[in-house]
């Protein structure tokens, strides 16, 4: 055998090797989860029997593949006709596949006013998703890097408590969070009255109404962009992209005597076109050299170096509309009257 066989033979097999360290990315999963109650009840008179109506509902945990995705969905509603006029709406809603989710969570309250009458109600979706990724580079594997990259997150807060007086009482809050892959961790104290998703790095709170929260932002509306992340990994080795993400709703109105007037309480997390991924920024060597013309794979088939595509709408969200409108419309036509 030649010098020159040897030698081929040898960068053959050591080329071999080195494509056997080279791990393939696994399909990952998406889970989804919804839940939501709805309360409304009021005495004829002091000291009678209390009549209400309460629903709830949980939706089974789904689970799927990070490909073919996940949809949840949960409604409760609770209504008393009549004198007085009680309703209560709750809704949540989420998706979740490879790269992209959204959340909704949503409660509306009304009341005639008049002696204890209240309606209250919650909504909460959870939903993530997570996914094997491999990033490789000739002559870089088995180094260490990272990445930088960012998810888009669009949707709002909305919460309002409306006609508070000393004989009603109405409230609401709303909020998200996000916990996953690359994001800094929130600060001590950042979790607002433990709303948050436990381990959260990002979370939005709104109140309305009497808060018990200390340093609750104001009532009102709320938006957000971009949230940054920086995601350490092995060229070469296969490593997880992975978010969580939790929308939560709540609101009550309660009328204490026949003093207090007609009220109403929203609380909604309309996130239902929310967190996507918007693509690979940068990979580096652990220097922070930058690494161009790099292979990437992923379980799912998403190439992370690209945007995902803009989040299909929730098949609840119309749903979800209307009924919170139809809600305060008919609260609404029973002032009128």
């Amino acid at each position: 055998m030649t010098h020159r066989t040897i030698a081929s033979l040898s960068i053959a097999f050591l080329a071999g090797l080195s494509a056997a360290t080279i791990q393939a990315a696994t399909l990952g999963e998406a889970d989804g989860y919804s839940a939501t109650r709805a309360h409304a009840a009021y005495r004829p008179y002091p000291g009678a029997s209390e009549i209400q109506d309460s629903h709830s509902h949980e939706s089974p945990p789904a689970e799927a593949s990070a490909a073919t995705g996940v949809v949840s969905i949960s409604n409760s509603s609770a209504a008393l006709e009549g004198s007085p006029f009680t309703t209560t709406q709750s809704v949540g809603s989420g998706s979740a596949s490879a790269g992209l989710m959204g959340v909704h969570a949503s409660v509306a309250v009304s009341t005639s006013g008049g002696y204890l009458n209240s309606g209250h109600g919650n909504a909460e979706t959870t939903v993530s998703w997570w996914d094997g990724v491999v990033i490789n580079k000739a002559g870089l594997t088995g180094q260490s890097g990272y990445l930088t990259a960012s998810l888009r997150l669009d949707g709002n807060l909305f919460v309002q408590a409306a006609d508070q007086t000393a004989h009603n009482l109405e409230r609401a809050f709303a909020t998200l969070s996000v916990r996953g892959e690359g994001l800094a961790p929130m600060g001590p104290g950042a979790s607002s009255a433990g709303q948050c998703l436990y381990g959260a790095a990002y979370c939005a709170y709104a109140f309305a109404g009497t808060s018990n929260a200390s340093g609750a932002p104001a009532n009102g509306y709320y938006e957000f962009g971009a949230l940054s992340l920086l995601v350490p990994f092995t060229f070469g080795q296969e490593f997880y992209l992975g978010y969580t993400l939790t929308a939560k709703a709540f609101a009550q109105a309660i009328s204490w005597d026949d003093q207090a007037v007609a009220g109403a309480a929203t609380g909604l997390a309309n996130y239902a076109h929310t967190l996507s991924w918007d693509g690979i920024s940068g990979v580096f060597r652990s220097g922070g050299t930058p690494v161009v013309d790099f292979d990437l794979e992923s379980g799912s088939g998403i190439d992370y170096r690209l945007a995902t595509a803009s989040a299909v709408p929730l098949p609840a969200t119309h749903f979800m509309l209307l009924t919170g409108l139809s809600a305060l419309g008919a609260w609404r036509r029973w002032r009128r009257r």
